[in-house]
């Protein structure tokens, strides 16, 4: 799959166990939600705009009881999505940085990546969770930290 398919929110019900989809919704300990135009997407500007901003108003519109925490996923080898940080500071949404593909960023490429999230951490308004995961799919590395 290419990068930026997201058009609508998809939803993924968390279970301790596997289940078909009506019951793993009913169990769910969370629900993982990718939103559309979050991250990098081979669009235009205008789409991608527009598919932030209905990302902001669904956040937006989520009670704080129901939506706890965001885990925001940034490549590693990019490093966080400032306007991304800055959305979810201004919704005050309590959220961690997840950087993804650590098995294809070079070193270096993480260490730049988490001191800009450390710079996040220092200021005052920031609702960052000074919490950052760094994860491989292929080879699983730094996952079972993030569960």
């Amino acid at each position: 799959r290419k990068p930026g398919r997201t058009t609508t929110p998809r939803f993924f019900a968390v279970t301790s166990r596997k289940e078909d989809a009506a019951r793993a919704a009913k169990h769910a300990a969370c629900f993982l939600v990718d939103l559309p135009g979050v991250g990098y997407a081979r669009r235009s500007k205008a789409e991608r705009a527009a598919f932030m901003e209905s990302s902001a108003e669904y956040l937006a519109a989520r009670p704080r009881s129901i939506l706890r925490h965001a885990l925001v996923l940034c490549d590693a080898r990019r490093g966080p999505d400032e306007q991304l940080l800055d959305a979810f500071d201004s919704l005050r949404v309590a959220h961690s940085v997840v950087l993804t593909k650590g098995d294809r960023a070079s070193a270096r490429d993480i260490v730049e990546a988490l001191e800009a999230v450390e710079e996040r951490f220092s200021r005052k308004l920031s609702s960052l969770v000074p919490v950052v995961h760094v994860v491989a799919a292929k080879t699983g590395a730094g996952v079972d930290a993030l569960r």
